[in-house]
């Protein structure tokens, strides 16, 4: 054999080590897993979901547009824009009146007497939703409100720029006590304008956490609607009549 044919030989020869080696093996077979006998015959169930409880009539009633905690320190959302406009507007004087007495009730809407416990009715804290109401309307002692206890009782009016009338009304006597709707409208008194109105339904048993609550929300309904009231007063140019 010649050298160039013993050549060409080994050349040939590396070639093919060279492809050879470059092929990649085949994947193993795939093994399946064994199962033991009762996974073998077993199908897997779930539980079957309970159908979800109807909410009561009483639960289906939304909850007040400000639902809050009552709080000791912490101002209340509305306060700054309250304030603000309030200053605005010459600082006016404010007066809490509460009427302590469901008897004039005389809207068809609402119970009449005889319809409702008047021993729960007498037992209403009316004090305590005047406390709630001019606290929360003091804004930490940055506007002035009145005391018109005296005067009230005298048959005068108020000594004040605004009144906030609060009237109390039945609305339903339950089994757990009275439920009854709480008006309140914040009234000019130099010209009897209608500034700012709220109103709420207050469901028992009356506790103290429950007046609180619902006294809050008006409060700071109140303070939203007299605030926009004023502001919109503030921007008006004046005029040579009075308002």
């Amino acid at each position: 054999m010649s050298t160039l044919t013993v050549r060409r030989t080994l050349f040939s020869a590396a070639i093919a080590a060279t492809i050879i080696g470059c092929t990649t093996p085949p994947p193993p077979p795939r093994v399946a897993v064994p199962l033991s006998p009762e996974e073998a015959g077993s199908v897997k169930t779930y539980p079957q979901l309970r159908p979800l409880r109807q909410p009561t009539a009483q639960e289906m009633i939304p909850p007040p547009a400000f639902d809050d905690a009552p709080l000791v320190t912490q101002a209340v959302p509305e306060e700054p824009a309250f304030v603000n406009a309030y200053n605005r507007v010459g600082r006016p004087r404010i007066a809490v009146v509460v009427n302590r007495t469901l008897s004039d009730a005389t809207d068809e809407s609402y119970l009449a007497p005889g319809q409702y416990d008047e021993a729960q009715a007498k037992a209403i804290d009316y004090q305590a939703i005047e406390l709630v109401l001019t606290d929360v309307l003091s804004a930490g002692g940055k506007v002035a409100l009145v005391n018109p206890t005296m005067r009230v009782a005298n048959g005068e009016k108020p000594n004040a720029d605004m009144v906030i009338q609060v009237n109390a009304r039945p609305t339903k006597q339950t089994a757990a006590g009275l439920e009854f709707r709480i008006l309140v409208e914040a009234i000019n008194t130099r010209d009897g304008e209608s500034v700012a109105r709220a109103f709420v339904d207050v469901p028992p048993p009356l506790d103290k956490v429950t007046i609180t609550k619902y006294a809050r929300f008006l409060a700071r309904k109140t303070m939203a609607g007299t605030a926009n009231a004023w502001a919109t007063m503030a921007n008006e140019p004046p005029t040579t009549q009075p308002r």
